[in-house]
């Protein structure tokens, strides 16, 4: 049955536009007869699908939402919600996919005691089974830098090269790269990417040719096939990272684009942050690689071609462990841990994002941390990028200022940072928003690090970014209030 779901659905869909335009037709002869057929075929197709709805393991929040349009707009409700569903199914039971990523895993989880130095450490670990390792991570909080030290650490690479892209535009920074991954190839180091073809739909097929004829090796995440636009489409890869002879990783925000270096007019100062980490994390960056190579092309590589005998770092500045959010799990990783996180935070907690959109279970866990005196400080743009994402992140913003928050916009620029800081005591940064893509349907990688030096470095951007922003003010009419608060309640499980 799993097999058949899509050509199912899709042909459910395509009875539905069908019957659609019959209606079209007879509505024409405005008779009873017409009117109980078209009445009674709606009804017949509303019920299948608010049963499919209530009875699939989605968000509970998003059957609400689509429950509403489902009923009120008939037929369209259902096309919209077969082709635009945001959480489709529940992922693989979560033992079936650690079944299938062990194959692949080059560090192997053990319970150590030196890695849980903390209450908090022991509950990541034993939640997503990965162990903390000492590293040496770098901030990056200009695009220059992060790309200066990554094409530094590309002409130093002897063995490989993996790259895992959300976004590439053909644009300067995108040349600068091309060449230098060129130059390796002829050198005889094996460079791969891994690149979401939604994120990538500007670059020309012709390019994508030229990459393959000069030694790169391609594989592109969930590839759609228009018009055939299906829900599986919105499941995107998110994760921005190049893995470097197993010795470095590079991670964070930067797409391959010139907006995220300054270079596009239209944005002018793009704030973000990228990161690179060296030591055993590596390990678990190369793991996800691999798996997500052979899950998508089907091709499995040898493991043994990429174990790096990384020894643990001696002038390490954090502890840090990585782990990855996605629809391929039907536990919510992201969710929960950053809800764990608040909980368990009693003084202050620093939130920077792009998107402010969280769900029930984090807006409330935020609510509740600061009724217990917690203070929270959220830095978000200054100036949009994609408009209704936008003021849906008002929106939010609004709502949790009412209960004591600070955000803080940017003065008239684009915040792409995306990292948090609990108590001054750990933080997470990793290539995920706070909002519903990010949390249900993106492939995301996320790290949790404890480190004095480190967490000195975040608070350092943090001052930065208040100092060149403005306290977010709750302004909005009484009237404005009630329909944003039912539109972005309504729409914002479905964004």
């Amino acid at each position: 049955m799993k097999k058949y779901k899509r050509l199912i659905i899709d042909s459910i869909v395509l009875l539905i536009i069908f019957a659609i335009s019959i209606a079209f037709v007879v509505f024409g002869k405005f008779n009873w007869q017409s009117w109980a057929i078209f009445l009674i075929v709606s009804y017949f197709f509303n019920t299948i699908f608010i049963i499919f709805s209530i009875t699939n393991n989605d968000n509970s929040i998003e059957k609400l939402s689509w429950l509403f349009f489902i009923i009120a707009i008939p037929y369209i409700g259902i096309i919209f919600y077969s082709l635009f569903r945001i959480r489709r199914e529940s992922g693989l039971e979560i033992e079936v996919f650690e079944k299938e990523f062990k194959e692949f895993q080059i560090n192997s989880f053990k319970l150590e005691k030196n890695n849980q130095e903390n209450n908090l450490m022991k509950w990541q670990t034993n939640f997503v089974k990965r162990n903390f390792y000492d590293t040496n991570l770098t901030i990056f909080n200009n695009g220059y830098q992060a790309y200066e030290k990554l094409l530094e650490d590309i002409e130093k690479s002897k063995k490989y090269i993996h790259i895992q892209m959300y976004i590439i535009k053909e644009s300067e920074i995108y040349e600068k790269l091309k060449n230098a991954l060129f130059k390796k190839a002829k050198e005889n180091v094996e460079v791969r990417m891994i690149i979401d073809k939604f994120g990538s739909w500007k670059i020309p097929i012709d390019e994508f040719k030229h990459l393959k004829e000069n030694g790169i090796k391609l594989c592109f995440y969930n590839i759609p096939y228009y018009p055939y636009v299906r829900h599986t489409d919105n499941k995107r890869l998110h994760r921005k990272l190049f893995i470097i002879d197993g010795e470095v990783v590079h991670f964070g925000g930067l797409n391959i684009s010139d907006e995220y270096f300054s270079l596009n007019k239209k944005y002018g100062y793009w704030a973000d942050s990228n990161f690179c980490a060296k030591g055993q994390i590596v390990n678990d960056y190369q793991s996800v690689f691999l798996f997500d190579w052979y899950k998508q092309n089907k091709e499995k590589l040898n493991i043994n071609d990429y174990v790096i005998n990384n020894k643990k770092i001696q002038n390490s500045n954090c502890k840090i462990l990585t782990f990855e959010q996605g629809p391929t799990k039907n536990i919510n990783f992201l969710e929960e841990s950053i809800n764990y996180w608040i909980n368990n935070s009693f003084k202050k907690i620093k939130i920077t994002t792009p998107y402010f959109i969280p769900t029930n279970k984090v807006f409330n866990s935020l609510k509740n941390a600061l009724r217990r005196g917690v203070e929270i400080e959220i830095y978000i743009p200054g100036k949009p990028d994609k408009w209704f994402t936008y003021v849906a992140t008002l929106f939010y913003s609004n709502e949790i200022t009412k209960y004591g928050a600070k955000v803080y916009k940017f003065n008239e620029t684009f915040l792409h940072s995306k990292f948090g800081i609990f108590d001054n005591e750990f933080a997470y940064i990793g290539t995920n928003n706070l909002d519903m893509r990010s949390f249900f349907t993106n492939e995301e990688s996320i790290n949790l690090l404890f480190g004095k030096e480190v967490i000195d470095d975040l608070n350092k951007t943090l001052r930065k970014y208040k100092s060149l922003s403005n306290i977010h003010i709750y302004d909005d009419s009484r009237f404005k209030k009630i329909i944003k608060k039912f539109i972005f309640k309504l729409v914002a499980p479905l964004m």
